[in-house]
């Protein structure tokens, strides 16, 4: 694995699931492509009394992820609180 990809899938993921980052979670989701289970940080928003997920630029990675796995993903905003995602919207 080189480095950009250690620190973008492995190092950044771990440092926002601690939940020192106020706006910024780590999804969990299983790769379309691998099977495995990938972690991909995010920053969320809140519109309407709810937090969202946005995918700048049309459909992401993280987003077809979640698609192939049938909207199946959790939210790891710190170690010990993880919540399921809704369905992704289009």
């Amino acid at each position: 694995m080189r480095f950009w990809d250690w620190l973008r899938f492995r190092a950044i993921p771990w440092f926002t699931g601690l939940g020192l980052t106020s706006r910024t979670v780590t999804l969990e989701t299983t790769g379309r492509k691998s099977g495995k289970p990938i972690q991909i940080s995010l920053s969320r928003t809140d519109w309407g009394g709810g937090s969202y997920f946005v995918s700048l630029g049309g459909e992401s990675n993280w987003m077809r992820n979640v698609r192939a796995a049938g909207g199946k993903a959790v939210v790891i905003i710190q170690p010990s609180e993880h919540s399921n995602i809704g369905s992704p919207v289009s």
